[in-house]
């Protein structure tokens, strides 16, 4: 009996130990992920920092600060914001996965690390203000739980509430928040990264404004790409935004806008494309839609790409020890390297569709530009850019609407003093209006159809063609 106990005793003692030994090596590669996770968190202006961390052998507690700096002001510039976030870290092989809002049960973990706002003078001016009226933004939490093979999850939880807040003039802002949830799923390198989100309501109001945005969500995810380019997509949609100016008795709503933003690889290029659309808007008694906009890039080049993201990381340090104007000057010749690479390897641009409906009619037009590989950079040589530039648009609208923009433009060009136009001014509006349009369509520059303005044109090797008809300089000259 004496045996079997010790023998007992002596297998607790090695699971013991050796329970002890895996949350402490646990702990280790917790460790290591939280700071590649603020390594990677780092960009030119979000500045995020380890305070401590205080590494045990089944909990740890990581302090983490956040800046938000200033665009490129230099050292007399004021940080945008500061907060501070409390990690508290629950290491495995055995753990819990329960949040204040997410239940995992029981399972093996590496880790389960709770992520909240640190309270009072620990946070910045902006953020100490904030959790002051509105205590509840305190209990928001990240819940993220990395698995034994160092895959993980997160879960982020905002909590609803409806506050009184007092104005920049005087008054109160009403505030009603009905809270967010959102979550992600990553891979160990944190190379690819799956999300969404969705909030409910917010509305604003006091006495000069009203704002309210309705069921507000979004999707993500970010892949492996090429030469170090990450690429993925991104949508973002809500059901209504809807805007009253107390003051000027004005009202603004849009109903279902929707973006999307795409980029992938094609051989060994990167295309990326973005669609923006909505249902309706309504201003001003006008009302716009369906409107879409849907616009592309394609072959850009991944090793300019990555040049400019490098840039931007070795600038981020160079930034806020630059003067103003020091900063824009390296910010301007990033952009200039980055827009030199993208052209000299023959990219690629389409708007593929531009369309919006109005009471008055609609408007339809498509454009793709090309670039041709010249080996060196074109921009530096107006005509070797000519010659290397092809194009074609094809544009639709009806007369209405033209009118109606075109009036308004005209208008707005010769307002009297008290800001309308006289009825003479009008007249003489229509007048010129008319005039052009004239010449346009007796140079076929433009097409009259029943209802509607059409025209076609194309640029190939410095060759300018319109509605078939073939222009050079002199011709456009002579509508002048």
């Amino acid at each position: 009996m004496k045996k079997i106990f010790a023998a007992m005793m002596i297998v607790c003692a090695v699971l013991a130990g050796g329970y002890t030994f895996a949350g402490y090596w646990l702990g280790t590669q917790t460790q290591k992920h939280y700071e590649a996770l603020i390594a990677q968190g780092n960009q030119p202006h979000i500045e995020i920092k380890n305070k401590s961390y205080d590494r045990g052998v089944f909990r740890s507690t990581a302090v983490t600060s956040v800046t938000v700096k200033n665009s490129g002001e230099g050292p007399a510039a004021e940080d945008l914001f500061q907060f501070t976030l409390v990690n508290s870290i629950q290491h495995g092989p055995v753990a819990s996965a329960d949040g204040q809002r997410v239940s995992r049960g029981m399972r093996p973990f590496q880790a389960v690390m709770t992520t909240r706002l640190a309270p009072g003078e620990e946070n910045g001016e902006m953020v100490r203000w904030l959790l002051e009226r509105v205590p509840e933004l305190g209990t928001s939490e990240v819940v993220t739980i990395l698995d034994i093979n160092g895959k993980g999850e997160s879960f982020l939880d905002v909590p609803p509430f409806q506050k009184k807040l007092p104005g920049k003039k005087g008054g109160e802002v009403s505030l009603i928040w009905d809270g967010l949830k959102a979550d992600s799923r990553f891979d160990i390198a944190l190379n690819e990264v799956v999300g969404s989100f969705a909030a409910p309501r917010l509305e604003m109001a006091d006495q000069e404004a009203q704002l309210a945005v309705r069921n507000w969500k979004g999707d993500f995810n970010t892949l492996p790409g090429i030469k170090g380019v990450s690429v993925g997509a991104m949508s973002l949609l809500c059901e209504s935004i809807d805007f009253y100016s107390v003051e000027e008795d004005t009202r603004f709503r849009l109903e279902s806008p929707l973006v999307q933003l795409e980029s992938g690889v094609t051989g060994d290029r990167i295309n990326l494309s973005l669609l923006t659309r909505f249902e309706k808007l309504t201003a001003s008694g006008d009302i716009f839609g369906p409107f879409v906009f849907e616009l592309e890039f394609r072959k850009l080049d991944p090793e300019s790409i990555a040049r400019f993201q490098q840039d931007m990381k070795e600038m981020q340090g160079q930034l806020a020890a630059s003067s103003g104007e020091a900063a824009k000057e390296k910010l301007e010749a990033a952009y200039m390297r980055l827009l030199t690479g993208l052209v000299d390897k023959a990219p690629e641009m389409a708007l593929k569709q531009l369309k919006l409906g109005t009471s008055r009619g609609s408007l339809d037009g498509r454009l793709a530009v090309g670039i041709a590989e010249t080996g060196g950079s074109i921009l530096k040589n107006p005509l070797l850019a000519l010659g290397s530039v092809s194009a074609n648009l094809d544009v639709s609208i009806s007369e209405p609407l033209l009118m109606y923009i075109l009036e308004n433009r005209f208008r707005g060009d010769s307002e009297g003093r008290d800001g309308e136009n006289t009825a003479e001014e009008r007249r003489m509006a229509a007048e010129q209006i008319a005039q052009i349009l004239t010449g346009l369509v007796e140079q076929k520059l433009v097409l009259k159809e029943t209802g509607s303005f059409k025209t076609s044109a194309s640029f190939q090797a410095g060759d300018l063609t319109v509605n078939g008809r073939k222009l050079n300089l002199g011709d456009l000259l002579k509508l002048q």
